[in-house]
């Protein structure tokens, strides 16, 4: 009997030393510093416009700023392969269209580079 109440006892502080020592990781709040939104394709298109609407509701939801990088060249992919370098921190996003022609090496892999947020706009062309 004393040895089942000393292996409780032993057992119920190890407990108690366990809660008392564990403190929960907290992540800094995203976004903590202004989001980059890459637009590959030049200033004052139809893709530019729908990226500076999104970058502005963008703003007031994460309350950050979002700022519109343009990147225009070789139909999207200069700016596309800028953020396929990127750090994947959350911090760079790309608006990008479908349909596009792409070349044979673009410098990234659509599947492996990329992690798809969701669909913004359709627009009949």
């Amino acid at each position: 009997m004393c040895r089942r109440v000393e292996t409780f006892l032993t057992a119920a502080i190890l407990t108690i030393l366990a809660c008392l020592a564990w403190h929960p990781a907290y992540a800094d709040d995203y976004p903590s510093r202004p989001v980059s939104l890459v637009v590959a394709f030049p200033a004052g298109g139809g893709v530019d416009t729908v990226g500076r609407v999104v970058a502005q509701k963008l703003s007031d939801a994460l309350g950050q700023q979002v700022i519109v990088v343009n990147r225009p060249g070789a139909g999207s992919v200069i700016g596309t392969r800028d953020v396929a370098r990127a750090q994947p921190d959350g911090y760079t996003l790309l608006l990008l269209v479908t349909g596009a022609g792409l070349p044979a090496n673009p410098g990234y892999d659509m599947a492996k580079d990329f992690a798809p947020i969701g669909l913004i706009a359709s627009v009949p062309l």
